[in-house]
């Protein structure tokens, strides 16, 4: 598990996801830029949050990503 932009607070994540049976092999923090795939799932993580918000500019664009993780998956 990464946490990018928080190392001081990866310890006490850490302690909170142990108590809630979470096995954690690994943890690490990391700069929010040091991957493309945490860049990707930060984008996507916003892109998401916007439309769960009702973002007016989310609607086609939301299908759109959907249909191409449906593509990809194959």
């Amino acid at each position: 598990m990464i946490f990018y932009n928080l190392p001081a607070e990866v310890p006490r994540f850490a302690r909170g996801l142990r108590a809630r049976g979470v096995k954690l092999a690994k943890m690490r923090g990391s700069k929010d830029q040091s991957s493309a795939f945490i860049r990707l799932a930060d984008a996507i993580a916003g892109f998401m949050r916007d439309y769960i918000e009702g973002q007016p500019y989310t609607g086609k664009l939301q299908n759109l990503l959907s249909q191409t993780v449906r593509e990809l998956a194959v």
